[in-house]
């Protein structure tokens, strides 16, 4: 899971630079990171709905977080509760 976000923000983040100056295959890689948070964003939905360890409406609140609020929401989610809602 960490690889994917934070693969797919490097890949995102380099392909927007290449787009800034203007280089050959920038939208390539922009597309790749795209595509790299987004099977992130997926998996970590996946994982928050088939969990039996959180309510409803903390359910709500993380799927509403990853779609308006990608970047933050999914490093919270890493660094503070995956290990709550999938392990313990």
């Amino acid at each position: 899971m960490a690889i994917s976000y934070f693969g797919g923000s490097a890949i995102t983040i380099y392909g927007a630079y290449l787009k800034i100056m203007h280089q050959l295959n920038a939208s390539t890689f922009f597309q790749i990171g795209l595509l790299v948070s987004l099977i992130f964003i997926v998996l970590a939905i996946i994982e928050i709905f088939s969990s039996k360890k959180i309510n409803p409406f903390e359910r709500g609140l993380w799927l509403f977080g990853f779609l308006c609020f990608n970047v933050i929401t999914g490093f919270l989610y890493l660094t503070r509760a995956r290990r709550r809602i999938v392990n313990s």
